[in-house]
């Protein structure tokens, strides 16, 4: 009975993991928040499943849960409804056509959760139900370029150990501990075979029928068919609505060659609305044309060296990252057509291929503190409004403001203070899944600094602008690419990656003389495209700011030079590499899967024959593995005798020729007559059984 509680208790927290490395992904694609809430609700719908036996019972419970985790997540939809509902209101108003939306995907999701509970603890088939799961999550991923190698090996690993304890139970720690240790080099191996020359040699190899396919349109498709209204990680025109969980994004922006790691500016927007930015008529009305080059001398404080940085654009868009400093722009080749909004600071490059190449000389922008804390608060000669703010946002706000800055007395303590209360606070957690959006009367930032708490960048810098101007300091909101990666080494130069996922948005203040300094209000990130004077004296090291914990280099980076001999990649291959890297990922990823399933699927007999080559073979250990295999394909009742049982094995498969007949006599007399006997002829015979017993 212990042993069968152990079993039991084993089989039940490997089963949990497995439900909480699949489930949670499916949700954040719906932009469902995952909650603590829906976590104990896997736990009570796993032991309902593995202790009541009677449906009449489970299916009431079942419900239960599935209608509290509904109005957990939908309740304030729900509320609305139903005092429209009283009021008289019949139908369901346009605003919550999305959250309805949502409710039914959560719940059919919760309906499809509660079925594979039911597979995994009843029918203990765990085999399917990591099938099931792990093909759902690989349409995710095609269709919403969400990331989910990590968990489709976290789930195959916990299934075959799952299987292992279904199978030999916790009273064979020996093969138990064999799985987990082939478990771990083969998970070891496949995540080191990833990241070697197999992609390259298989992109090389399939470049001809991926080419083909990508005539045929079979990805252009597959793009058209995404789910358009997941929220992700991503430069974006429209900011009018903010908020909601966001997943990232790997699509590749651009690629730039320098020095040092900066901050890529975009676009700044200067009126807030209460739910997201917009920007004014005033601030898009003047903008100037500049043919082959342009030139821009807007800081005042900059360093004497200059910089070149060579960027490679992949995106479809017309903007152009541009840094903080003096600095000017050309294209490489054809002849380009710039733009310049001077009030937003925005260019744009007109395109005309797939990939451009342009070259930036760039001189940072350099200040101190102290010479800013000289600097008299001053309003920007444009005639656009930096202090604007909604005429019913919450007076709260401004109630915090200036409690974070009555001790303060200059304009950059102000500003200091209220960026370094959002940045370093514990109240405040950086989060991209556990948003949600205010509800239709509230303010988005009212209700992330007193009721949510919880965001990523676009919450903490618009706080941040929307307190600042409460104050009377004029600011704005900024958005672009945070530094991304390094990838390689481009001679004396490292070669950044810049990717979708390394969308940010920051706060800029305008300072007399100096102009619109950038700031950083979102916890772990900072901003090394700005030096501070004091510092320059001082030997310069290179940082990295990304969404994850920075990172100096990835595992491809290299320190080496490129030597004579090597050719460079051109921007294009380089992109199709990439592209590709991913369908390749997954080529690799289901070859290993293919050949473990082969393992797993001989393993009776791999064991065998790995038990029988030992001296200390015992056969009476080994033979209950080889009944519970019959048992599946031939049901046994207790009471039924081993040798009567065989004999009725061996008249349904009479291929056998006695063999399972004689092995089951010879168990039995080890295990009555204590004795040891299992001959040479007997071990040849239990190798010709259990290849025999894999082809029924």
């Amino acid at each position: 009975m212990r042993k069968i509680n152990e079993d039991k208790l084993v089989f039940f927290i490997l089963s949990l993991l497995t439900l909480f490395l699949a489930f949670p992904t499916m949700l954040e694609v719906f932009s469902i928040p995952v909650t603590k809430f829906f976590y104990g609700s896997i736990i009570c719908l796993c032991l309902t499943a593995l202790f009541i036996k009677e449906y009449l019972i489970k299916v009431p419970i079942y419900f239960f849960i599935i209608i509290a985790n509904l109005y957990v997540v939908g309740k304030d939809t729900l509320n609305q409804l139903l005092a429209n509902r009283l009021r008289g209101v019949s139908g369901i108003p346009m605003e919550n056509f999305e959250d309805i939306s949502m409710l039914i995907s959560f719940g059919l999701l919760f309906v499809f959760l509660t079925i594979m509970i039911e597979y995994q603890f009843v029918g203990k088939m765990v085999i399917f139900v990591t099938t099931i799961c792990v093909s759902y999550l690989l349409l995710l991923n095609i269709f919403n370029d969400i990331s989910v190698s990590y968990h489709v090996l976290g789930i195959f690993c916990l299934t075959l150990l799952n299987h292992l304890i279904l199978v030999y139970g916790t009273r064979q720690p020996k093969v138990i501990i064999l799985g987990v240790i082939s478990l771990v080099l083969v998970s070891f191996s496949t995540l080191l075979i990833l990241e070697t020359n197999a992609s390259s040699y298989l992109l090389k190899v399939t470049a001809p029928y991926r080419q083909e396919l990508d005539k045929k349109g079979l990805y252009d498709y597959i793009d058209s068919r995404k789910y358009k209204t997941i929220g992700k990680t991503g430069f974006d025109e429209d900011d009018s609505q903010l908020g909601g969980a966001i997943l990232d994004d790997d699509t590749m922006q651009f690629r730039v060659s320098q020095k040092n790691p900066h901050y890529f500016r975009i676009d700044s927007k200067d009126t807030y609305t209460g739910k997201g930015w917009e920007s004014s008529e005033k601030s898009q009305s003047m903008s100037s044309t500049y043919t082959d080059k342009i030139e821009s001398h807007s800081s005042l404080s900059v360093k004497e060296e200059k910089e070149t940085l060579a960027f490679v654009l992949f995106y479809k868009a017309n903007y152009m990252p541009t840094t903080y400093g003096n600095f000017s722009l050309r294209e490489i080749g054809d002849e380009s057509v710039f733009t310049q909004n001077p009030v937003t600071s925005r260019v744009d490059l007109e395109r005309k291929e797939e990939i451009n190449q342009v070259e930036m000389t760039l001189q940072e922008l350099v200040f101190s503190d102290e010479e800013l804390k000289k600097v008299e608060l001053a309003l920007p000669k444009e005639k656009v409004d930096y202090l604007q703010l909604p005429k019913n946002y919450s007076s709260m706000v401004k109630e915090l403001a200036v409690t974070l800055t009555k001790d303060k007395k200059t304009t950059l303590d102000k500003v200091r203070g209220i960026e370094s209360y959002l940045k370093n606070s514990s109240d405040f957690k950086y989060t991209k899944k556990e948003v949600d959006y205010p509800k239709d009367n509230e303010d988005y930032v009212a209700h992330f600094l007193f009721e949510s708490k919880k965001g990523y960048c676009d919450n903490f810098s618009t706080s941040m602008v929307v307190m600042l101007r409460s104050l009377g300091i004029p600011s704005r909101w900024v958005k672009g690419f945070n530094t991304g990666e390094v990838v390689e080494k481009d001679g004396d130069k490292d070669a950044y990656l810049i990717r979708n996922r390394n969308a940010h948005s920051w706060v800029e203040v305008y300072f007399d003389q100096y102009g619109w300094l950038p700031f950083e209000p979102t916890p772990t990130f900072a901003t090394p495209s700005v030096n501070e004077k004091k510092v320059l004296k001082k030997k310069e090291t290179k940082s990295s700011s990304n969404e994850d914990p920075p990172q100096k280099k990835t595992n491809n980076s290299t320190d080496k030079e490129i030597q004579p001999n090597q050719t460079k990649k051109t921007p294009k291959e380089s992109k199709d590499n990439i592209k590709w890297q991913t369908v390749l990922k997954w080529v690799l990823w289901l070859f290993l899967i293919g050949i473990l399933l082969i393992i797993f699927y001989f393993r009776l007999l791999v064991i065998g024959w790995l038990l029988i080559k030992r001296k200390n073979f015992s056969f009476i250990t080994f033979y209950p593995l080889i009944l519970r295999k019959f048992e599946r394909k031939v049901s046994r009742k207790k009471e039924v005798p081993l040798l009567d049982y065989a004999t009725k094995i061996e008249k349904r498969y009479p291929t056998l020729k006695g063999d399972f007949y004689h092995l089951t006599a010879v168990f039995e007399e080890n295990l009555y007559g204590n004795t040891v006997i299992f001959s040479e002829s007997d071990k040849d015979m239990l190798l010709r059984l259990l290849k025999k017993l894999h082809k029924k």
